[in-house]
């Protein structure tokens, strides 16, 4: 549930937690905010605007439809999302691999997160290992395709 709900941060260490606030969030959609305020309980703030809901009332074209398909349109995005569809890894070994400055991964990585298209795993230590997330993808195909269609 709650890599659903944060469009796909995952928690390694969720089982430690003894508490975790969920608090829904209109306007921060898609961004997640999270903060500790001990060491077994978490806040997170996770974005709870539906998917085909645009930030302006009666904007033609849903936020996370123009997000999926500009994240897509990048040729340095589309190499990052296969390489991470072959083994999750972290910013940094993802810049050597692809040879990229770190800034740069970092920057495309927060798009495709946001995009619903890349997963971030969270282990004890606090690293990030991030990874390509598929369903990312059916759920784009199924906003364009209604979208689209008019429905």
């Amino acid at each position: 549930m709650l890599e659903e709900l944060s469009a796909g941060v995952r928690y390694i260490h969720v089982e430690n937690l003894s508490k975790i606030y969920l608090a829904p969030s209109f306007w921060g959609t898609p961004y997640l905010f999270y903060d500790y305020p001990s060491e077994d309980e978490v806040i997170l703030v996770f974005g709870a605007r539906p998917d085909e809901m645009a930030l302006i009332p009666g904007d033609a074209v849903p936020d996370y439809l123009l997000s999926g398909l500009s994240a897509l349109a990048d040729a340095t995005r589309l190499r990052i999302l296969r390489t991470l569809a072959q083994t999750p890894q972290t910013a940094a070994q993802l810049s050597r691999s692809l040879r990229l400055r770190p800034p740069t991964v970092t920057r495309h990585l927060t798009e495709l997160r946001v995009a619903g298209l890349v997963q971030i795993n969270f282990n004890p230590e606090g690293e990030r290992q991030y990874a390509t997330r598929f369903e990312g993808f059916d759920s784009l195909q199924d906003l364009l395709h209604n979208f689209v269609r008019g429905d």
